[in-house]
């Protein structure tokens, strides 16, 4: 199968819809598809650049329009660079913020949609639009109101064939405006790469290293958001119970903290009992690595409902571990009760609730969503 995929940025390690869509047509080149990559407002460029980019060990070729260019211009490169391809399907990586900052896509729309109405199309919605939370303010509803009516011109337009999204929730509302989609889970960007315990032991602090089996270890991977949670109800516990097994209690930060860094430096005189360490942005190699050997379990402050879109969440299932997160706050006018969470998770709804888990199975996530998707487009025809 050929295929084209559309997406905000490619800027490695920068974007990740971007990383997610190179990793995704990276396996699929290696399965034996041909498929390639259009960043159609990479932000991180300044002159259109066609380049070869890795992933899975496989080359792919990625087109890359800087955001600066014009709308009508983008998609006369993009049409040019798809009729070269000439694809079966393209894919559209639905994230309205990548193709404008407000969240606004209306120019994108109008540019490509008559492109994407020649060819088979799938959709698939990462982001949907505000508004949807029950007693949501009035300028998220307008902004809503706006966003939607831009997806169903895109829709409408568009003509696509599959219409997929990443959880649950998004697909029921979805639903609830009459727009029939199935789930495609996202996997990890970080994978699980089975390194060896020497691979980088040289790199982790010293004191740890020597004193591993001292500690049990939380781990915070990008954006901590203490608005969502201040984690009062897990650190708590989790001091008292390390106290009860006569174990050291560590929590540490690793990834860029785009969100919540100053919160997070904090912690450290809240809870002077816990030891707490900022790794910082290193390789997906080397967090790979702290999961695998110095971590035993997760911590996210994403909402239990969308944990699934969440690519922190997606790396802790990865390498097997089982992830913290509050008990879900999200209401909506309609029920959610049906939709369930991930076993992964823990749901924190008091201090009763905290236990040191195990590790967990794993599978490839990569391959499933790989098998789920070929087989939608398959399925279509």
């Amino acid at each position: 199968m050929r295929l084209v995929f559309l997406c905000g940025s490619l800027e490695p390690g920068r974007d990740g819809v971007g990383d997610y869509t190179r990793k995704l047509a990276g396996g699929l080149i290696a399965q034996g598809h041909s498929a390639s990559v259009i960043a159609i407002n990479d932000k991180y460029i300044q002159e259109t650049d066609a380049a070869l980019q890795h992933d899975h060990g496989k080359g792919v070729e990625v087109l890359r329009i800087p955001a600066s260019m014009d709308w009508k211009a983008k998609a006369l490169l993009a049409e040019t660079y798809i009729k070269k391809n000439n694809p079966d399907w393209i894919s559209l990586q639905y994230v309205s913020y990548a193709y404008q900052p407000k969240g606004m896509p209306l120019h994108m729309v109008q540019a490509f949609a008559g492109l994407l109405g020649k060819y088979r199309l799938q959709i698939m919605f990462h982001e949907l639009w505000l508004g949807e939370k029950k007693n949501a303010a009035l300028k998220a509803r307008i902004y809503g109101f706006l966003q939607k009516k831009i997806v169903r011109s895109m829709l409408k337009k568009g003509k696509p064939q599959v219409i997929q999204t990443s959880i649950p929730l998004y697909q029921k509302i979805l639903s609830n405006h009459g727009i029939k989609a199935g789930v495609l889970p996202i996997f990890s960007n970080i994978s699980d790469l089975k390194l060896p315990y020497d691979t980088y032991a040289g790199e982790i602090p010293e004191w740890l290293v020597k004193d591993r089996e001292d500690f049990v270890i939380g781990c915070n991977f990008g954006s901590f958001y203490q608005e969502s949670w201040d984690l009062t109800s897990l650190l708590v516990p989790f001091a008292a119970a390390c106290k009860k097994i006569g174990k050291r209690p560590l929590i540490y930060s690793i990834g860029k903290i785009s969100a919540g860094e100053k919160e997070w430096k904090e912690l450290a005189a809240v809870y002077p009992e816990i030891t707490f360490l900022t790794v910082g942005a290193c390789s997906q190699e080397m967090i790979s690595y702290w999961l695998t050997y110095f971590t035993d379990f997760g911590i996210i402050t994403t909402p239990a409902f969308i944990a699934g879109k969440s690519g922190s969440f997606m790396a802790f299932k990865a390498h097997g571990l089982y992830c913290f997160c509050k008990e879900n706050d999200l209401e909506f006018d309609f029920g959610v009760q049906e939709i369930g969470f991930d076993k992964s998770l823990i749901l924190i709804r008091s201090e009763a609730d905290f236990y040191i888990p195990k590790r967990n199975s794993t599978t490839n996530q990569l391959d499933d969503t790989m098998k789920l998707f070929i087989n939608s487009l398959n399925s279509s025809k």
